[in-house]
């Protein structure tokens, strides 16, 4: 299974979905790793560090979904005003997607997910630490 980690693109994101050291779990139990060249910059991630966790570094959005089974994310898909695409239309039909989409908010993008037959697990509602 192919997993892809596109750079953010809500404007002042600096978080990126993985960092070096899952990756290289998931590495190590399998799954082959892509992230998009530059994914860990607003975290000071390095591409190279990435690489040495075992991932693939990707030059292109395009690439990175379209090769992805698994695509992980911070935010919700969204319109590239940049490639001028939308993230979801991207995306493989029969891959899935895990982000902090707020499935009861982001109504277009879940249906748009839905109409391309994309599964999406929201991870909003799930507690980050054991005292939730």
């Amino acid at each position: 299974m192919v997993v892809g980690i596109p750079t953010e693109i809500t404007s002042n994101e600096t978080r990126v979905a993985a960092i070096p050291a899952t990756v290289k779990e998931l590495v190590k139990k399998g799954f082959v790793v892509n992230i998009q060249s530059g994914a860990g910059g607003g975290s000071f991630i390095l591409d190279d560090e990435y690489i040495k966790a075992g991932a693939n570094i990707i030059s292109s959005a395009s690439k990175l979904y379209n090769s992805s089974d698994l695509v992980l994310k911070v935010n919700p898909p969204e319109m590239n005003t940049h490639e001028g695409n939308h993230e979801v239309d991207l995306m493989k039909s029969g891959s899935s997607f895990i982000s902090f989409i707020q499935t009861t908010k982001d109504l277009d993008e879940v249906k748009k997910l839905q109409n391309n037959k994309i599964t999406a697990f929201s991870m909003h509602l799930v507690p980050r630490t054991t005292l939730a």
